[in-house]
């Protein structure tokens, strides 16, 4: 619950909002793009389009330094795609790869950093999304469709854009379906990444989650 995640805060810990998206790993190798579910398997319902592919390749060259024509891997989100005010976009809050180096034993304060520093030399405009009328910042614009989320010591005001996103989408409570936005994500920025053991919960000791009150889960 969201009455008790903020005890993170007092370790060091920084929030980020919990956007409603699907897990989407990002493999980028000799100039192709391919997209991954957290199972490692392409989605189902969701297929790249040549604009987004070209973006993705844009982001990596142009946006982040990458020789494209490396192996290079990040891990981010797509958008829920049946909410029509964010479908099509795409989060990334990680790079685990660059240019075929694996970066086991760095920390996730270190890597956002990285994009963080690569984003703000690229302009660092806010990623404006609009919103029935009302504009809100999700990030750090990336491209046209991609950002970068804020990574934020104050967890308070991840809550509160939370509430104020869906409340300006109509969302009042389960009963309304899905939110675009479902609480917060806290992360130890010391949290140092661990070799790929195949398993979807590898790396969780360094994050928390914090989710309103959905169909599919009460906190």
């Amino acid at each position: 619950p969201f009455s008790e995640i903020g005890v993170f805060s007092q370790y060091g810990w920084r929030a980020m909002v919990k956007y409603n998206d699907k897990r989407t790993e990002i493999s980028v190798n000799g100039g192709d793009v391919q997209l991954f579910n957290r199972h490692n398997s392409t989605h189902k319902t969701f297929t790249l389009s040549p604009e987004l592919r070209e973006e993705l390749l844009t982001v990596f060259r142009d946006v982040f330094g990458l020789d494209i024509s490396n192996w290079s891997y990040a891990d981010g989100g797509l958008l829920d795609g049946k909410n029509k005010n964010i479908a099509g976009l795409l989060v990334i809050w990680d790079i685990l790869v660059r240019e075929g180096d694996w970066l086991v034993g760095s920390t996730y304060g270190d890597r956002y950093k990285w994009l963080l520093d690569k984003a703000v030399a690229a302009g660092g405009k806010p990623f404006l999304v609009i919103i029935n009328g009302q504009e809100f910042d999700f990030g750090v614009r990336l491209s046209e469709h991609i950002f970068l989320p804020r990574f934020t010591e104050d967890f308070n005001s991840v809550w509160e854009f939370t509430q104020l996103v869906n409340k300006a989408a109509g969302w009042k409570g389960p009963q309304d379906g899905e939110a675009i936005l479902e609480g917060i994500v806290a992360k130890d920025p010391n949290g140092k990444l661990k070799p790929d053991n195949g398993k979807i919960d590898n790396n969780t000791d360094w994050s928390a989650r914090s989710r309103i009150y959905t169909k599919r889960s009460r906190f």
